[in-house]
């Protein structure tokens, strides 16, 4: 196998190779638990293998997460794999995975950063789990806990977390004594607020909305910024998840009602006195939006050292921009490494202007990541200003329909730029025209292969059926040709034989591009993913089926080079292109073809690749990589 051996295998080769590799073997531990009442028996068992030798001593990280079977791992959508415990294989949406700076093992999982984690799950009797706080208090040198079962902390655990002064992270923060009734406020839980002001709680990756469908008012954001303002003394990494309540008439009226003021932490027994005794100012190190930011830019910098943030990310307003231009300019942003800024607009000047004003206020960045309007000149600043010391990029530019500035287009001079000043890029996540592999394209991914310390790459391959909207100017270029198209099937034929070839990505094609980019030899990963630019006036958009044939060619794929160097090819979501596959068989079998009038798609698919076999929508294959100068 081309794989790493494991550090079980190596310390199975010999005593002396068992005895130098324990110490790593069980630096962390991470514990999934089908049901808590088998605790005592499971933690028995992991103890006979952690007393010889005192192992217990080595263990610095503890994991507690929930072992879903396989069916709730369909229900949810997650992959077979666990994807938790291997760097090499963490989810490369970078859209919507921001990790905070912390081992990776204690980092939220992906399923955490997008829907909150698990939060129903049963609250078990506390005696249930003093197993658990006794496994704990065993663990001399435990410096993280990580809790990703479920949103409920036993008050046991905490109390052990507390006495050994780890770090904590809860992957599903919630304080449900804080949800309450519009007319009916009730002061905090004491076991929330034991958990919200517990020095030892150091992230948390948490749910947010201001009304319940119920119509129950949510205190959570003002109660973590709370938090943040000192109630939770070492708190340094906070990720909000903006999420929808289901419509209902109670929430409606809620809305309408407006959000009462919150009045505040008032835990039974503490005195007034001492609750304006607290902090006035956090220290984050990292602060994530994952929607709109509660109460603006503006009052976060009112409640956190700004100078100690490392990193910082949320979605674009004009309003937050200029916030944050400012905060900049004055230098508040001192420490900050990491960026991320989506859905960046470009309406008015103001909007242009704060954007560029911040990415030259700066200090130069490690990570950068973009989504939105990102112009030349803006894409030039970021290469003047933090090129020599980017290991991370990611840009996903798009154009308002409204806007008449170009945004940055990837072609091979500006990637070349991209390798000249840029030398120190391990990561990229950029949009490829696909150009039919002609000289234009493959210029593009020569000039990757110019990165000397590129190990990852995602790469969007962009296909359009016809003239690019994006690029089309109609003062110049006269009406778009497809304002007189809607039905797939009325698309002419140079159209729809232009798009299925540039749309065909397969095996073979995508280790051509993992080779040419790998030429300098540090490449470990590419994914590839196609996808088809549709703007106002995309043909075929209402039309389920010309999606499922484009799906049918619409291949996702990773390459990987091992430690030995063996590169392996594969293939994502088979189960949606085999799918796409079906209905695409069923469409072409000749009944639909009469009743839609889409014979035209057959028509292109055999004069591109003429029948060799019996089950002719198999013979396709990618045209292949232009041989140009290098």
């Amino acid at each position: 196998s081309g794989k790493r051996r494991s550090l079980r295998a190596f310390s199975l080769t010999s005593r002396c190779c068992c005895a130098a590799a324990v110490a790593r073997r069980f630096c962390q531990i991470q514990l999934k638990i089908r049901d808590p009442e088998e605790l005592a028996s499971g933690l028995g068992l992991l103890n006979e293998v952690l007393n010889p030798d005192s192992r217990h001593r080595y263990v610095r990280r503890l994991k507690v997460s929930w072992a879903m079977t396989d069916d709730e791992r369909r229900r949810k959508g997650l992959p077979w794999q666990d994807d938790e415990t291997d760097e090499d294989e963490k989810d490369d949406d970078w859209n919507t995975t921001h990790y905070f700076d912390m081992p990776y093992f204690c980092r939220p999982s992906k399923t955490c950063m997008k829907e909150g984690g698990i939060s129903s799950i049963t609250h078990y009797p506390e005696a249930t789990w003093k197993p658990l706080a006794s496994f704990i208090s065993q663990l001399p040198a435990l410096q993280d806990l990580a809790w990703a079962f479920g949103s409920h902390m036993p008050q046991s655990v905490l109390s052990a977390v507390s006495a050994k002064s780890c770090r904590l992270h809860m992957h599903c923060f919630c304080l449900r004594s804080l949800i309450q009734l519009r007319d009916s406020p009730q002061p905090i839980n004491p076991k929330d607020y034991a958990l919200a002001s517990s020095p030892s709680l150091s992230s948390i990756v948490v749910q947010v909305r201001d009304f319940e469908t119920d119509g129950m008012v949510n205190y959570t954001v003002e109660a973590v910024m709370q938090m943040v303002a000192g109630t939770a003394p070492n708190l340094a990494h906070v990720c909000l998840l903006r999420s929808m309540a289901g419509d209902s008439i109670p929430h409606r009226e809620a809305i309408r009602l407006g959000k009462p003021a919150w009045s505040g932490f008032s835990p039974p027994g503490m005195a007034e006195a001492d609750q304006l005794q607290l902090p006035v100012l956090g220290s984050l190190q990292s602060l994530v939006f994952t929607g709109y930011t509660p109460h603006g830019i503006e009052k976060w910098a009112h409640i956190t050292d700004l100078m100690n943030l490392r990193c910082l990310n949320m979605h674009w307003s004009l309003g937050n921009g200029v916030a944050l231009a400012e905060i900049a300019t004055r230098g508040d942003f001192e420490s900050l490494d990491t960026l991320g800024l989506s859905t960046i607009e470009d309406e008015i000047d103001q909007a242009k202007e704060a954007l560029n004003q911040l990415l030259k206020s700066l200090n130069p960045l490690q990570r950068l990541e973009l989504s939105g309007h990102v112009n030349n000149q803006a894409f030039d600043i970021v290469l003047r200003r933090h090129g020599g010391t980017l290991r991370k990029l990611a840009i996903t530019p798009y154009r308002d329909e409204e806007s008449q500035n170009p945004i940055i287009i990837f072609s091979e001079a500006v990637v070349q730029r991209l390798a000249e000043q840029c030398p120190n890029l391990e990561q990229v996540w950029l949009p490829v025209n696909r150009l039919r592999g002609d000289d234009r394209e493959t210029g593009i991914y020569r000039a990757l292969s110019r990165l000397p310390r590129l190990r990852r790459a995602s790469l969007r391959l962009w296909y359009t059926i016809g003239p690019d909207e994006e690029y089309w100017n109609e003062e110049i270029n006269g009406e778009h040709p497809f304002r007189s198209f809607y039905h797939a099937e009325d698309i002419p034929f140079v159209y729809l034989r232009e798009a299925f070839t540039n749309s065909a990505i397969d095996a073979t094609l995508a280790l051509s591009i993992f080779n040419l980019i790998s030429s300098s030899g540090s490449l470990r990963y590419l994914r590839l993913e196609p996808s088809r630019k549709m703007g106002r006036n995309a043909p075929g958009c209402g039309t389920s089926n010309f999606l499922d044939v484009l799906r049918w060619f619409n291949r996702l794929w990773v390459c990987k080079r091992d430690v030995r160097g063996r590169v392996t090819v594969s293939e994502l979501d088979k189960k949606e292109t085999a799918r796409a596959g079906e209905e695409w068989q069923y469409l072409m079998s000749g009944e639909e073809l009469e009743r839609y009038g889409e014979e035209i798609f057959l028509e292109v698919f055999k004069d591109i690749w003429p029948q060799k076999t019996s089950e002719w929508w198999k013979d396709w294959e990618s045209l292949p990589l232009s041989c140009g100068p290098a």
